[in-house]
């Protein structure tokens, strides 16, 4: 069964980019971990530094005493 809170990275955020002949790159960098929530289909924010952090939030957001 598919849990209703799960992990995910966060929106990117472009950092820097560079030209190599007519071709444009940019250089992401995640800004941490957000919690996705399947049922609204949304992200939650606060974004979380840590993966550790975002799955401990999620493990508590998941637990069945909190489940509406």
């Amino acid at each position: 069964m598919l849990k209703r809170f799960v992990v995910v990275p966060a929106v990117p955020k472009d950092k820097n980019s560079f030209h190599i002949g007519s071709r444009s790159y940019v250089i992401t960098e995640y800004a941490g971990f957000d919690i996705y929530d399947n049922h609204a289909k949304e992200r939650l924010i606060p974004t979380h530094p840590t993966k550790v952090e975002a799955e401990a939030h999620c493990t508590r957001m998941n637990s069945p005493s909190t489940e509406t």
